[in-house]
């Protein structure tokens, strides 16, 4: 049903059947309309009716079939709670409630780090990051930059599109780094900054924040992590970490359009243009321009999660069991188990079976996993995220659904 409906939308816009009059509870309960009068004989009558995509949807079985569960890395599947706090009046950000609101959720997400200062800002990971690349404008000296997957490469695009001096340490995407060769690197020359990827999404590789601090320490080395998609996921120790970027539309399971800049200095004024420079943030309480009290009372719903129980150990959980069960089907995860980050799993697919075609028939199934960006296609790959409020009967749904699509696609391969 899942998938008729999918196929149904994508390519009709009414279905018409002449249902059994036995049964108009049920099509009734699926969002059918009657259009005519009862037809056919004494023992065989029929009632026409139609189905429209909107009628489908808004139907009990519609609400139950229509809804796609999401296995991306963002949009993550959200606690109705969430959804709810989205709806509230939007309020002025200059209001003293609005204030003691960010202040809170300030004081949370500092607490939920060990950084001594956070700014929460209205965008994305791509403004946290450039406001980040923005503050290095203001060091002087050669930077260096951690290439090991797609987001360890748009790092390395922020610093160039801010004109940093850096020179990176870059190894094949889904490969864990070398710290021996970074730490003789560090040693070897004196660098101003070092800005990797904790948890590397495209690859699933966790690259060692722990590790890094203490380098970065040794040589005196400012150290920027991009913990997009770690924060919220796994706990995280920002001390002794220069800057750090989050967002609120990943593990946090919150709506994105928030970004976040973590830091423990004080940042003075410059020239810097007014959306990048932190001070002005750090002057106004992350205030100094408009904000979104929905996406705020949205966040402030979500972090309720990370209070007396995180749910770290239950990401790690899922992970688990889907990573298990992925290698039963036979499937290669890209990241070893001692490097894998346990928030997403990295597929790497025969070359007989195209990605593509699988996570499209696994959208008509309902089942959304991560698989449309360049950076997968290219290498034929698939992702399936852990984090978000995932239930175990749709997990355990997914994972069924992905053994009938490989097996249907492997038995109508053709080999030459």
């Amino acid at each position: 049903m899942r998938l008729l409906y999918r196929y149904l939308k994508e390519n009709y816009d009414l279905a018409v059947i002449s249902g059994t009059t036995r049964e108009l509870n049920l099509y009734s309960q699926m969002g059918f309309t009657p259009f005519y009068k009862v037809v056919g004989g004494e023992n065989a009558q029929y009632q026409p009716m139609y189905l429209t995509p909107e009628n489908f949807e808004k139907s009990p079985g519609g609400m139950l079939l229509a809804k796609d569960i999401s296995f991306l890395p963002g949009p993550v599947e959200m606690d109705r709670s969430v959804k709810t706090a989205l709806q509230t009046p939007p309020i002025s950000h200059r209001s003293p409630v609005f204030r003691e609101k960010i202040n809170k959720i300030t004081k949370k997400l500092t607490d939920m780090t060990k950084a001594k200062r956070t700014q929460i800002v209205l965008g994305n990971g791509t403004m946290a990051n450039d406001m980040i690349a923005a503050q290095l404008t203001r060091l002087k000296g050669t930077g260096i930059v951690l290439v090991n997957g797609e987001f360890g490469r748009r790092i390395k695009d922020h610093s160039l599109r801010a004109g940093l001096q850096f020179e990176t340490i870059e190894v094949s995407y889904g490969e864990a780094f070398s710290y021996e060769t970074i730490h003789e690197v560090l040693k070897n020359k004196k660098y101003s900054w070092l800005w990797f990827v904790h948890c590397e999404t495209s690859t699933g590789i966790l690259n060692d924040l722990s590790v890094l601090k203490q380098l970065c320490k040794n040589t005196n080395t400012m150290l920027c992590a991009d913990c997009i998609s770690s924060l919220g996921a796994l706990p995280i120790d920002l001390t002794d970490v220069y800057f750090a970027s989050g967002v609120s539309g990943k593990a946090l399971s919150a709506y994105s359009g928030l970004a976040f800049v973590f830091y423990h200095h004080s940042i003075s004024t410059s020239t810097l243009p007014r959306a990048l420079d932190l001070a002005m943030y750090e002057k106004n309480d992350s205030i100094p321009y408009t904000h979104s009290s929905p996406l705020i009372e949205a966040l402030s719903s979500a972090l309720v999660y990370y209070n007396s129980t995180s749910p770290y150990d239950q990401i790690e959980k899922v992970y688990s069991y889907i990573r298990k069960e992925i290698e039963l089907l036979g499937l290669r995860v890209i990241a070893a188990p001692q490097d894998a980050a346990k928030t997403i799993i990295t597929i790497e697919l025969d070359k007989k079976i195209n990605s593509q075609e699988i996570g499209s028939q696994m959208g008509l199934q309902g089942y959304l996993l991560h698989y449309a960006t360049p950076y997968l296609l290219d290498r034929n790959w698939i992702q399936i995220a852990c984090i978000g409020a995932l239930k175990m009967r749709d997990i355990k749904g997914m994972l069924s659904s992905l053994h009938f699509v490989l097996q249907e696609h492997r038995e109508n391969t053709v080999y030459l």
